[in-house]
């Protein structure tokens, strides 16, 4: 996995866990979808989906969020969640995340790896 893959996971999965203790969040969310449908701010086909999932409800998010299908992975690239976590959990995050930059800047060391 990639480094950057992995800060997108790890954020989103704590993302996930802040929208299932704040779960009305959810329409802050879909307010940012709609605005980018409305703007054309992002690629349509990204805010159509993900206001397909956002109207599914809390499990279909949650399922996205946490997801390791390269579908998942595309979505989380084009996310409607940024900003929902403070800058410490952000920077918390980040630095948890260890790799190897001289041997391999774009990948997690294989030891690192959970």
């Amino acid at each position: 996995m990639r480094v950057a893959e992995a800060h997108s996971l790890a954020y989103h999965q704590a993302v996930a866990e802040r929208l299932r203790r704040e779960p009305d969040l959810l329409s802050d969310v879909r307010i940012r979808v709609l605005t980018w449908l409305a703007r054309q701010d992002r690629s349509r086909h990204y805010a159509e989906e993900w206001l397909r999932i956002v109207d599914a409800g809390l499990p279909a998010v949650l399922a996205v969020l946490e997801g390791p299908s390269w579908h998942d992975v595309d979505l989380r690239h084009a996310s409607p969640f940024a900003g929902l976590l403070p800058p410490q959990d952000r920077w918390r995050i980040w630095r948890s995340i260890p790799h190897d930059p001289e041997r391999d800047p774009g990948r997690i060391r294989a030891d690192a790896r959970r």
